[in-house]
């Protein structure tokens, strides 16, 4: 968007099409066009993607942690997310929960 020149009401055209700087934009027809070359071919995702897609940025995040001794144990990660963002307690908690949800080898 930035190299194509389209920069928001300052431009008057960036995902919408602006009249002036302080009117509401109105959707561009142009856009599909510069974006469809970036847009993904669409797949079909099972639950245990999706649940990796949202997870595994967590726990990696967590073995940073981890590792740069930033927690005394790996418990203190588990309780943290359980009772700082609500991750379920019955899961046992963010670090327990890949070792339960890993497919049978």
């Amino acid at each position: 968007m930035v190299k194509a020149g389209r920069l928001g009401q300052k431009t008057l055209v960036g995902f919408y099409k602006y009249k002036d700087q302080q009117g509401r934009g109105e959707p561009d027809p142009t856009l599909a066009g510069i974006v469809k070359p970036l847009i993904r071919k669409q797949e079909k995702l099972t639950e245990q993607q999706i649940s990796s897609r949202l997870f595994l940025p967590m726990v990696l995040e967590a073995t940073r942690v981890l590792a740069e001794r930033k927690v005394r144990d790996p418990r203190d990660v588990d309780l943290g997310l359980i009772y700082g963002i609500g991750f379920p307690p019955f899961k046992g908690g963010l670090l327990f929960w890949p070792t339960r949800s890993a497919p049978a080898s």
